[in-house]
């Protein structure tokens, strides 16, 4: 026969044994919650940091000229950029740009040193100012501070069909972050011969 001291003991023990259960599952959801909390924390964190730049990664057109090769043709167009204020860093060699021609189809460029419009390149023909120095042929990356002159090179035989006197012109810089840039220009009525002429502002 069980003595009464006895039960209690056992009851006792049992109690014990579900409490210290009790908290082990709460230690374990615990550490489940903090841990898919600093998992979500990280993970809002790392989307905060990339709209970010997308929102403030942008440039800003500071003048754009072109050159005439004739009085009925221009060949080049320069187009001098610097990031927008706060921006991120732009990569130019991951920067496309978008450039509509008067009586011509949408063409897409990519920046190549050393190639032209004609095999879908544009190039920076200068670096005007520079906040650090290194070398930007082989990492062409415009920061905030920089300026950078870009040309769009027309080859002889697409400038006589398609940058014409009072012809419109439609630039889009897309980075490969950030907003795109807009720049709408129109050539002179008039083209005096190998000259160069102000395109905007």
């Amino acid at each position: 026969m069980t003595s009464h001291k006895n039960t209690e003991a056992q009851s006792g023990v049992g109690t014990l044994i579900i409490f210290i259960a009790i908290i082990l599952v709460a230690a374990m959801v615990a550490s489940i919650v903090m841990s898919t909390n600093i998992m979500m924390s990280k993970d809002v964190e790392s989307k905060a940091r990339s709209a970010g730049e997308d929102i403030g990664t942008s440039l800003s057109i500071t003048s754009a000229s072109g050159h005439t090769s004739s009085t009925t043709g221009m060949d080049d167009i320069y187009v001098v950029v610097k990031p927008a204020s706060g921006s991120a860093p732009i990569d130019l060699d991951m920067m496309v740009l978008q450039l509509t021609l008067a009586g011509s189809i949408t063409h897409y460029l990519t920046y190549n040193q050393t190639s032209s419009f004609e095999a879908g390149h544009y190039s920076a023909s200068e670096w005007i100012r520079t906040r650090r120095v290194f070398d930007r042929t082989t990492n062409p990356i415009i920061e905030e501070g920089d300026l950078v002159e870009l040309r769009v090179a027309i080859t002889s035989s697409e400038n006589m069909l398609k940058l014409p006197p009072n012809a419109e012109i439609v630039m889009l810089f897309m980075p490969e972050n950030g907003m795109p840039k807009q720049l709408k220009l129109r050539t002179p009525t008039l083209y005096p011969a190998d000259s160069y002429v102000v395109l905007y502002p």
